[in-house]
């Protein structure tokens, strides 16, 4: 019969396209396409990390990589998915900060049974007041830790006043208020204030705890000691 049809030139008609074998295909593709997107979402999130990195690390102005010398590099790089604008930087480097913020206060309550601060404060080149602290304390496992707490524009001059505020926002939202061991600060007239200040306002807000200062010259620097007690200078 076949030999017959053939001679006539008349063909069988073949078989449709079996279905499960489009659909083999289709999957395959749809699988790869997730894959593709995957790995051009990971290299746009490895770009705006190092876009990060690069601005806070080298202290390079948000405003910077919308510079179009900057944007040219990435136009020229094939499939190169173009750099983030300043306001997207602000607002990562935010929410990177408060994600750290809350591992700090996390790491804090784990690890820290009493803290010890040092502090620096210093005026920057646009005039702004600068406090920075830098908390220590040895873990539950007995090892020896180091954090940068705070690093925050005064409201004003560096007076004991503002630096004691500053100071209790930062003890109160970090959850360490009751740990404060020592604070160890620059040889400065506001040192005094700044431990009075702290204390009563520490009294004011938790009046269940009482704070004792003692306020020691060490070499050049003020050792401001917390205790259970009355509150004592000397």
């Amino acid at each position: 019969m076949k030999t017959h049809l053939a001679k006539h030139n008349i063909f069988e008609k073949s078989d449709p396209e079996d279905p499960c074998e489009g659909s083999s295909e289709t999957k395959q593709l749809s699988i790869a396409s997730i894959f593709q997107s995957r790995a051009e979402g990971d290299i746009r999130a490895l770009l705006e990390q190092n876009i990060l990195r690069r601005v806070v690390t080298d202290d390079v102005a948000f405003t910077a990589i919308e510079s179009p010398a900057f944007q040219q590099i990435f136009k020229d790089l094939p499939d190169a998915p173009l750099p983030l604008s300043s306001r997207t930087v602000v607002r990562r480097i935010d929410a990177d900060f408060d994600h750290c913020r809350i591992r700090l206060i996390d790491e804090l309550a784990r690890t820290c049974s009493t803290i010890a601060l040092s502090l620096h404060v210093w005026t920057s080149k646009n005039h702004k007041a600068i406090l920075g602290v830098i908390g220590h304390w040895v873990s539950t496992d007995f090892k020896y830790q180091e954090r940068v707490l705070e690093f925050s524009e005064l409201a004003g001059s560096h007076s004991g006043e503002n630096m004691a505020e500053t100071l209790q926002k930062m003890l109160v939202e970090l959850r360490i208020e009751g740990k404060l061991l020592t604070i160890t600060a620059d040889n400065a007239s506001s040192n005094e204030t700044l431990a009075s200040e702290l204390y009563f306002n520490l009294l004011e807000e938790y009046n269940s705890e009482v704070l004792r200062w003692l306020v020691k010259d060490v070499s050049d620097s003020k050792v401001l000691t917390a205790t259970s007690g009355a509150l004592h200078m000397s």
